[in-house]
């Protein structure tokens, strides 16, 4: 992995410049004798937003009801604690704080390129320190939105990985741009999606990386 450029990228979408990241990831692979990996530089995945939209709306309806439906341990105030005076009760109606998004582990997994989708009651913030508590979501999406466009760089990880004995220095350092290439193309697609809607969702912020990335990008208006 390229990690000083990871972190770059990171630093980038940290502070919310997304388009300086792919400019400068861009950059950085236009500097390397082109592969078949070169194919990302023209390529995006907003043809997917139509998709997108509907996914994500899907989505979210059904777990602001899972929640609503759910009920949850209300808190006790300091005179019930200590006086006991009311039963501990339930508060249904619990607010979706957050949703994550995570594609898969798309460098090994290269027959098929998908996203899903996870909802939280809470948000715990961008501490890349502290990202535990994306493990604990409270309802998933039970169906994967399907990532198409990019067939050629899947060949080209599968070809990568079926033949690695046989690849040398620079289809390497290729390969590892590319993959956060893939991660920021979905990012946009993310963000596109996003402003160009004026629905209930684009109320809650959502965050997007791939499985085992923590460069994660945050949308949020």
């Amino acid at each position: 992995m390229n990690f000083d450029l990871l972190n770059e990228l990171t630093k980038l979408l940290h502070e919310n410049e997304l388009e300086r990241a792919i400019e400068l990831s861009e950059n950085k692979l236009n500097e390397l004798p082109s592969t078949d990996f070169h194919k990302v530089l023209n390529k995006n995945l907003l043809h997917l937003k139509p998709k997108l939209a509907i996914y994500l709306e899907n989505f979210i309806t059904s777990a602001i009801k899972y929640f609503s439906e759910t009920p949850k341990p209300k808190k006790i105030n300091f005179l019930e604690k200590v006086f006991g005076k009311k039963e501990n009760k339930f508060e249904s109606n619990v607010n979706l704080k957050a949703v994550y998004c995570e594609m898969n582990g798309f460098t090994i997994n290269n027959d098929k390129w998908f996203i899903d989708l996870f909802a939280y009651d809470f948000y715990n913030g961008m501490d890349p320190e502290d990202l535990d508590w994306l493990c604990d979501f409270k309802f998933d999406s039970n169906n994967s939105l399907i990532i198409t466009g990019l067939e050629e760089l899947q060949a080209a990880f599968k070809n990568y990985m079926e033949h690695s004995e046989n690849n040398n220095e620079n289809e390497k350092k290729s390969m590892e741009i590319c993959e956060l290439i893939i991660i920021l193309k979905l990012q946009e697609l993310f963000r596109h999606t996003y402003i160009e809607n004026n629905k209930k969702w684009t109320e809650i912020p959502i965050l997007v990386t791939a499985h085992d990335y923590e460069m994660i990008y945050k949308i949020e208006k």
